[in-house]
């Protein structure tokens, strides 16, 4: 990948069985899919790893990476976002992407740090649970039945949220979203 992360060799991904880079944030990333598994009650064919948003500026484009996305009876119901640091300051980012990711808002983002999370109901905003044992558990995922769907004006300002936490306020040095510019 060729990060700003320092490099701790190779590990085998639990969702995917492939053959990773080895570093800090993608430890904490299998600790939070080992947790949905064992924890949580998710089969690993209910979760996809880095499903993708792409947002426009301008004449650059960048996709941004979901960590996890959980379905159930194959709908998108939850998605984790995790991040180093503060998990205050990933509220935003992660109920924009619940809201980017498709047709229908996602009913539940959780913004995490690998030793922390809050889970919120995208819709309102507001907490529902505290704590990675918070994270709410196959069964309790799939008692939610909400299907809202996104309008062009709640799009447009989840665009400009996660351009703003994602793209804008990323790490100089990371190169985990992709950007490319268009040719005239």
């Amino acid at each position: 990948m060729n990060s700003h992360h320092l490099i701790l060799g190779e590990l085998k991904d639990f969702i995917t069985g492939e053959t990773i880079e080895d570093n800090h944030d993608e430890r904490y990333r299998q600790k939070i899919a080992r947790l949905l598994v064992y924890k949580k009650g998710y089969n690993k064919n209910n979760i996809i790893k880095n499903n993708f948003i792409f947002l426009e500026k301008g004449k650059n484009r960048f996709k941004i990476s979901i960590d996890y996305t959980v379905y159930i009876d194959d709908i998108p119901m939850m998605i984790v976002k995790y991040g180093p640091g503060s998990i205050v300051s990933r509220h935003m980012s992660a109920i924009s992407s619940a809201r980017l990711m498709g047709e229908y808002e996602i009913p539940v983002s959780v913004a995490t740090n690998g030793e922390d999370a809050e889970t919120i109901d995208t819709a309102s905003g507001k907490t529902i649970s505290t704590g990675l044992d918070g994270i709410l558990s196959k069964q309790e995922l799939a008692k939610i039945i909400v299907k809202r769907k996104i309008t062009d004006d709640i799009r447009q300002k989840a665009e400009k949220i996660l351009f703003a936490f994602d793209v804008d306020g990323r790490c100089p040095c990371d190169n985990s979203i992709c950007s490319k510019s268009f040719k005239d």
